[in-house]
This record gives C-alpha cells, sequence and structure tokens, in this order.
C-alpha cells in the first residue's frame, strides 16, 4: 500500500523541513490530540474533503499568523504491520483499559506539562488524549512495533470562515508519524497554498 500524506505548516518552516525532514516535538510541550509526531492528512472517499484539502484548511486556520503551505509526503509501500490502527476496536479497547492501570503516570505527566506550557492555548483546552496515547506508546513500547498512529476522526476542517469546537462524526484520516525515521526527505515536495 502506498500513501500520499499531507500536512499544513507555516511557510518559514518550508526549507528546513524540505532539506532536513521533520522534527518531533519535544516531551515539555503538550502534545496533540493523537500524541506527539507529525501530523497528517490521508485521502478516504468517504469523506468530503481532500487530505490535501484538509491539510490545507487546517494550516490556514491553525496557521494563521503566517503564510502557509502543504508538504506532500509519499510513502511507497508503507508496511501495515508497523501502523497502530485506532480505528480497530480491539485496540482502542486495550487503550481504555490500559487508562486505568496509567492514570497515576498520567496525571504526573499532566501536572508537569500544566506547569511548563501556563496560558497556552493548547494546555487551556486540557485535552489529555494525546498524553494518554504516548504514556500508552511507552508502556507497550509500541515504538519497536509501530511508526504510525491512524484514526479517522473529526477535525476542524469544514469552512475557513467558521471555527468549530469538536465533533464526534469523524470527517478525515489522520496519520500521525510516529517516527521520523521513515521519512526520506526526497519523498517531500511543497505545495503552495492560493
Amino acid at each position: 500500500m502506498d500513501w500520499e500524506l499531507y500536512h499544513g505548516t507555516e511557510l518559514s518552516k518550508k526549507a528546513s523541513i524540505l532539506k532536513n525532514g521533520f522534527t518531533m516535538p519535544g516531551n515539555t510541550k503538550w502534545p496533540g490530540d493523537l500524541g506527539r509526531g507529525v501530523y497528517t492528512f490521508l485521502d478516504n472517499d468517504k469523506y468530503e474533503q481532500s487530505a490535501e484539502n484538509a491539510a490545507k484548511m487546517y494550516a490556514k486556520k491553525y496557521r494563521r499568523y503566517s503564510e502557509n503551505c502543504i508538504i506532500k509526503i509519499e510513502i511507497p509501500d508503507v508496511d501495515e504491520s508497523r501502523v497502530w490502527n485506532l480505528n480497530d476496536q480491539e485496540e482502542l479497547d486495550k487503550l481504555v483499559e490500559a487508562k486505568k492501570a496509567l492514570r497515576e503516570v498520567i496525571d504526573k505527566r499532566v501536572a508537569q506539562l500544566e506547569k511548563d506550557n501556563v496560558g497556552t492555548s493548547v494546555a487551556n483546552r486540557h485535552n489529555i488524549d494525546g498524553i494518554l496515547l504516548d504514556v500508552y506508546w511507552e508502556y507497550a513500547d509500541l515504538s519497536s512495533l509501530a511508526d504510525y498512529l491512524v484514526k479517522d476522526r473529526w477535525e476542524d476542517i469544514e469552512s475557513y470562515e467558521t471555527n468549530s469546537h469538536g465533533g464526534q462524526i469523524p470527517n478525515s484520516t489522520v496519520v500521525v508519524i510516529k517516527n521520523s525515521g521513515v521519512i526520506k526527505t526526497t519523498q517531500l515536495n511543497e505545495i503552495m497554498i492560493s
């Protein structure tokens, strides 16, 4: 299976990404809802927006204080055994069950991140899903088993004019690249946003 993934980012980061590849977020920043990694969109015919349009919409809304671009990532022959598919109910059930056992670790991580990220919009939102996913990733040693996380989910990509604050019905397929070593810079291409 071949993937074409689309990542919306700031134009100022483009040259570094195209030359050196992606830098993974550090542990002192509050993670996104699906944990640390490079967030991308993957085409899925059941959704209204293409992956490219979803990335454009995301970049225009959430990187709105700078010029933006889309980075297209072509990954040939994706090894499906290296994909952590959170659309699989069994995988989701394991995660929910582990949350109970990992509660103390999660709470400590949340407390530290709150101190490190006072006043940031992501900390104010206080969504701990990404923290749970990161802690579980470490606990289950998934880095030795998977390079990607895949989840059909709701993203605020419906309209340029309106900001929505959450939805439960998925409208996109998000792939989080957890191991940036799987991406070669020759697989990256810029797509400008008009």
